[in-house]
């Protein structure tokens, strides 16, 4: 038992210590087997006990533990997953193949442009319905470029809220599950960057005036 416990301990996909119990138990049965002289006296029901016990402790640590430990190493997964989605600055959204939202991955992000932080406020609508005319008809010719060409990037769509112009750049890629193809969308927000880059133009156009 030692040296079997010590060789598991090193590599093991199954509960180590409810093994050992079981092993243990079924020797301590073994035992029991041997001093018996009735077939109803103590020792011989002890021995079927401990036996019984082993059985459930072998089950519990072969076959439950093996089957759970999956389930656990993808729960813990989806949460490592959803924690690093959410710290994503950039709204991350999918879609089905008739533009209609399906899902918003991070709350976080939609707060901060003032869109619903709880994704069944709007899941199930289409973006013709949730975004102006124009931004709505540059989401779908990327869906439609992302569905041609395997993704879509580069295409840039402008709305207006509180008083000002905020611009997006999407990316889009397709996203195939059982028969059905979806879209992952990631809107990032360059209106600084758009800002930055229309006043580094007028700088050097005034350069060139100056000079």
């Amino acid at each position: 038992l030692a040296l079997l416990a010590r060789r598991l301990r090193r590599r093991a996909q199954f509960n180590v210590p409810l093994l050992m119990a079981a092993l243990g138990l079924t020797v301590f049965s073994e035992l029991m087997f041997a001093h018996y002289f009735q077939v109803t006296d103590l020792y011989n029901l002890a021995g079927h006990a401990y036996k019984v016990l082993a059985y459930l402790l072998l089950y519990w640590s072969m076959f439950v533990e093996t089957v759970a430990a999956p389930y656990r190493a993808l729960s813990a997964s989806r949460r490592e997953i959803q924690a690093m989605v959410e710290a994503i600055p950039d709204l991350l959204l999918e879609l089905d193949d008739q533009a209609r939202l399906l899902r918003l991955y991070n709350p976080r992000a939609a707060n901060v442009y003032g869109l619903p932080a709880q994704a069944n406020l709007v899941a199930g609508r289409s973006i013709d319905t949730l975004l102006p005319a124009a931004a709505a008809q540059v989401c779908r010719l990327a869906l439609e470029e992302a569905r041609s060409q395997g993704s879509s990037t580069g295409r840039q769509l402008h709305l207006e809220w509180d008083g000002q112009t905020r611009s997006f750049e999407l990316s889009v890629s397709p996203l195939r599950q059982q028969g059905e193809t979806r879209y992952v969308l990631l809107a990032r927000d360059i209106t600084e960057r758009l800002g930055d880059q229309r006043r580094i133009e007028r700088l050097a156009h005034y350069d060139v005036l100056t000079d």
